[in-house]
């Protein structure tokens, strides 16, 4: 399966990082027969009845009885498993994902069929889909349709169809909340979070130093690169406690390490259960690495102290 379309929290991106790119594509495999026709999946914009953005989880069970045991968005049939991904609810400010539906929405839905389906056996005008390569899939190919909200995933060396996903089309896109919808500029990919340079949760100064030196360290041997600090607060949290802790750690690069300071990008990530700062060293042009809280800004309790926490990180003279 595949994670790219909007964001969701994940961990993963869910992603929607992976889950939803794949969510561009289901058309199958609930029916009597594993295969599909080429009118089925010409028609797109949802699949026996369930709509993106339109269809509810009532809806998603009444067709296909209770999710699986263990979780609660698969479902198991003879002929496939189906993993749909639900809306957590409404457009937020500060919440860097999702629909503006209501919770349980389907968002998208993911058709991973059991037994084979030969691509080249769908017969689809190939002139509907835009073919691109999966990333992280060395033989995986994706055949994708945004205007009918579909994306097929083949592999590429036995022609198998790994899965059909449905997912919103472009009419739909006014409905992305505009958060979620101005992350990713146009022509950047996303950095994956297995590939961060170092994270870390509440430290001492001397060990935070520490990191940060390593970090110099690269920054200093590779200057085709820049360095993303992003950090996260918790539960308990004051206004701008994020972003002044990641604006903390970049001003120790530059005047510590004398980094340029365009080489260096502080961004507020946002809340989680927990402190943490995640560290990333991409290529100046490179996968942008994005914000990925776990908590709404509304499930969050803000102190009323008017002034943020000292930077700890101070730089000898």
């Amino acid at each position: 399966m595949l994670n790219n379309l909007a964001t969701t929290p994940d961990g993963l991106k869910v992603s929607f990082a992976r889950a939803a790119a794949i969510a561009l594509v289901t058309v199958v495999m609930v029916c009597p027969s594993p295969g599909i026709s080429a009118q089925q999946a010409d028609e797109g914009k949802g699949w026996k009845g369930l709509v993106p953005l339109q269809s509810t989880r009532r809806d998603v069970e009444a067709l296909l009885g209770p999710p699986a045991p263990g979780g609660n968005s698969f479902y198991q049939t003879e002929e496939a498993t189906i993993f749909v991904r639900y809306a957590d609810g409404p457009c937020e400010k500060g919440w860097p994902y999702g629909w503006n539906v209501d919770q349980d929405t389907v968002v998208s839905i993911i058709i991973s069929p059991k037994e084979p389906v030969i691509f080249k056996g769908l017969n689809l005008d190939q002139n509907k889909y835009r073919r691109s390569e999966d990333s992280h899939i060395h033989t995986g190919v994706l055949y994708t349709s945004h205007s009918e909200g579909i994306t097929i995933e083949v592999d590429d060396g036995t022609g198998r169809v790994k899965s059909f996903t449905y997912h919103p089309t472009d009419s739909q896109q006014k409905l992305q909340c505009p958060d979620a919808s101005s992350r990713l500029p146009v022509g950047r990919s996303q950095a994956a979070s297995f590939f961060k340079f170092d994270e870390y949760s509440d430290l001492s100064p001397d060990l935070e130093r520490e990191r940060l030196d390593n970090v110099a360290a690269v920054l200093l041997r590779r200057p085709e690169t820049k360095a993303y600090l992003i950090a996260y607060v918790g539960r308990s949290a004051q206004k701008g406690e994020a972003a002044a802790r990641a604006t903390c750690a970049g001003n120790y690069l530059i005047k510590k390490h004398h980094i340029q300071a365009d080489r260096i990008q502080a961004i507020d990530g946002g809340y989680r259960e927990m402190r943490v700062v995640e560290v990333y060293v991409e290529e100046k042009d490179g996968p942008l690495p994005l914000a990925r809280p776990t908590l709404r800004p509304s499930e969050v309790k803000l102190t009323q102290q008017k002034t943020l926490p000292m930077c700890r990180l101070k730089v000898d003279n």
